[in-house]
């Protein structure tokens, strides 16, 4: 597979949000456009049970409880639009309500680029 990656911007609620992608991305950044937090996380950190590394803007870093990002995956089978993506928490700083998050979701031949 090549490396390839979607972004776009969603609008925060606060309550946990659903990004469907029809890919499992081994890469995904969350950015909050009003404060300037940040959350990054990798497939592989994602496997592990980890749910992102938060950065605010004075560049303290935190790993995140399960309120970060999930991937969604509920139907490992089927490779469709509906069943593949990622869900972003309730995660203060990122998630606000009626606050625009940016995201950038890829895919990597070497997850570690």
């Amino acid at each position: 597979m090549s490396n390839f990656s979607r972004e776009g911007k969603i609008v925060g609620t606060g309550s946990a949000l659903t990004l469907q992608l029809g890919f499992k991305p081994d890469k995904v950044k969350l950015v909050n456009a009003t404060d300037g937090e940040m959350i990054e996380i990798s497939r592989s950190q994602l496997d592990d049970g980890l749910f992102g590394f938060k950065t605010v803007a004075a560049g303290t870093r935190s790993v995140l409880g399960t309120a970060g990002v999930g991937l969604i995956d509920s139907d490992p089978t089927a490779e469709s639009y509906e069943t593949q993506g990622i869900i972003i928490g309730a995660t203060a700083g990122i998630n606000q309500s009626a606050e625009d998050i940016y995201w950038e979701a890829s895919v990597c031949d070497d997850p570690g680029q």
